[in-house]
């Protein structure tokens, strides 16, 4: 076959293409701790919905000093925005779980500006397989978990989901807490119900919040 013909074929290849952006793409920013307003990247994929700004300062000033020394698991991680804002906040260390690749480039660039590479760890994976095969830990450590996919999962994988939110319940210690992010139309229908839920509302952004052992 001749050269020309081989760099047709090539050229006839359709390649996958890059999910669409946003046409406006905002910033990010870390909201307080040791690093308040240092800037993240948003690649602005419309596959990636970072929390609201508005939404993520509630969050933090509702869980206050409890962020403090977690052991903290970012899945569906995005930006990675909600694990660095809990190690700006005192968590020891964080692991973010990505399962698409130029995504999951963006945390990584978004841990080295900050310099947390040492207290980072990176999955490139999909969160229900990956939390399906995560062991039991070692340490009594608890946890600050973030559940936060697309919200279509909450009714097109509602089965996943529980499973996915089970795992996580049932792995980590005592004292943990697992906050899941949804839109208004889930009604907490297949929450695990072995934990308490507490719902907070922010417009059209629900997040459901539990603590491992709370009576």
């Amino acid at each position: 076959m001749s050269g020309r013909s081989k760099r047709h074929r090539l050229e006839a290849r359709s390649w996958p293409s890059l999910p669409p952006r946003h046409k406006e793409v905002h910033g990010l920013r870390i909201i307080g701790g040791q690093f308040k307003g240092r800037r993240l990247i948003y690649n602005g994929f419309v596959t990636v919905r970072p929390m609201r700004e508005i939404v993520r300062e509630a969050l933090f000033a509702h869980l206050g000093d409890r962020v403090e020394g977690k052991m903290v698991f970012d899945l569906f991680a995005g930006t990675g925005a909600l694990g660095l804002e809990s190690l700006s906040r005192g968590a020891l260390r964080a692991t973010f779980v990505e399962r698409h690749y130029p995504t999951l480039e963006t945390i990584r660039h978004n841990i080295a500006s900050l310099g947390l590479e040492g207290r980072c760890e990176l999955v490139f994976g999909d969160c229900f397989v990956w939390a399906k095969r995560l062991p039991a830990p070692t340490q009594s450590t608890p946890w600050l978990v973030f559940v936060c996919p697309p919200y279509a999962y909450f009714h097109s994988q509602s089965q996943a989901m529980t499973e996915l939110l089970g795992h996580m319940l049932g792995r980590a210690p005592t004292g943990s807490i697992v906050v899941t992010e949804a839109d208004d139309h889930f009604r907490g229908e297949g929450l695990p119900e072995f934990v308490r839920w507490h719902r907070r509302d922010y417009g059209q952004t629900v997040l459901w919040i539990a603590t491992k052992g709370e009576e």
